[in-house]
C-alpha cells in the first residue's frame, strides 16, 4: 500500500501491473469500497466493483508502460501506454488517483486511442513526431 512519504511509481506500478493483466482479485483491494472511478471522454463513472469488472472485461490480451508517474496534492498521477500483444491497437491513458488511508478513492482516466495526425492538420505542414525515449 501507498504511505504519504512513500514514492508512488512502486505502489501505482503494482496497481498497473493488476489492471493490465486484467486481474480483478489484484485490483480490488487498491480501491475503497465508495472509491468513484470516472471517464469523462465517454461520460461514465463506475463504483469500484464496476471499474474492477469493465477493466476485466476489455477484450484483448493488454501490456504496458508508465511513461510518467507524479505526486499530486492527492495522491498521484500518471500516463501510461497501453497496447494489446498484437500492437494492432494502442492507447495512452492519463490518470488523477486520489488516495486516502492507502486506498484510490477517486480515479479519473483519460483514454486517447493512438493514431495518426488527422488529414486537416497533416495539411498544415507543420510539426514533427516526437521523439519517444527508449
Amino acid at each position: 500500500t501507498m504511505q504519504e512519504t512513500d514514492n508512488p511509481y512502486t505502489w501505482l506500478h503494482d496497481y498497473w501491473r493488476a489492471a493490465l493483466a486484467q486481474d480483478a482479485p489484484a485490483m480490488a483491494p487498491f480501491f475503497a469500497p465508495d472509491a468513484i472511478i470516472c471517464w469523462p471522454n465517454t461520460n461514465e463513472q463506475f463504483t469500484a466493483g464496476e471499474f474492477v469488472h469493465v477493466n476485466c472485461a476489455y477484450p484483448d490480451v493488454w501490456q504496458g508502460d508508465i511513461l510518467r508517474c507524479e505526486h499530486t496534492a492527492t495522491g498521484a498521477m500518471t500516463v501510461v501506454y497501453v497496447y494489446n500483444t498484437h500492437r494492432t491497437i494502442s492507447l495512452h491513458a492519463v490518470s488523477f488517483f486520489t488516495i486516502r488511508h492507502n486506498l484510490i478513492t477517486r480515479l479519473e482516466e483519460y483514454w486517447a486511442e493512438d493514431g495518426p495526425v488527422p488529414q486537416w492538420r497533416d495539411g498544415l505542414h507543420i510539426g514533427r513526431p516526437i521523439t519517444q525515449p527508449e
